[in-house]
Order: structure tokens, then C-alpha cells, then sequence
């Protein structure tokens, strides 16, 4: 088989990861240690968000920052804070 355009089967292999981006999932359960990093994707099933949840998760994430709960290069720990308060209340 010879590849003509190498970016149609790039697309192809993200689409095919796309529709499949939550199975992955339990890849990353059984194989990955607690520092690792897993793809958010497989846990909210996309990789994008509308962009009225996206401010309102930014600016909760910089008041985090700004209040020294995190650091500007780990927001993502910002993510895990925010769920553990929700699943404490």
C-alpha cells in the first residue's frame, strides 16, 4: 500500500481515536501511575468545551492561582480541587 498524502491518513487515525477516545480509558486505569499524565479526553469524552464553560473554567482556575492554591504551570491539580470540593459538599 503506498501513501499519497500522509495528512488524509493522519485524519484518518484521529477520527478513529476520536471515536474511541473514552475506551481508552481503561488503558490508562490499569497502566498508569498516579503522577502520569492521562488525556482529559477520555474522561469527559472530547477534547474541546463551548466556550461559556471554558471562560468560566479559566477564570476559576486563575483565582485559584491568584490565591496561591496552585501554580500557573498546574491547573490541571485546579481541576482535581474543584471536583473534591464538589464531591465533599
Amino acid at each position: 500500500m503506498c501513501v499519497k498524502n500522509s495528512s488524509t491518513v493522519f485524519l484518518s487515525f484521529l477520527k478513529l481515536a476520536g471515536n474511541h477516545i473514552e475506551e481508552l480509558k481503561t488503558v490508562w486505569e490499569e497502566m498508569a501511575s498516579d503522577k502520569d499524565f492521562v488525556p482529559l479526553a477520555t474522561i469527559i469524552g472530547r477534547s474541546d468545551i463551548e466556550k461559556k464553560d471554558g471562560i468560566v473554567l479559566d477564570k476559576a482556575l486563575n483565582l485559584m492561582v491568584d490565591k496561591c492554591e496552585i501554580k500557573k504551570t498546574e491547573k490541571q491539580k485546579g481541576l482535581r480541587i474543584l471536583a473534591e470540593k464538589y464531591l465533599n459538599d
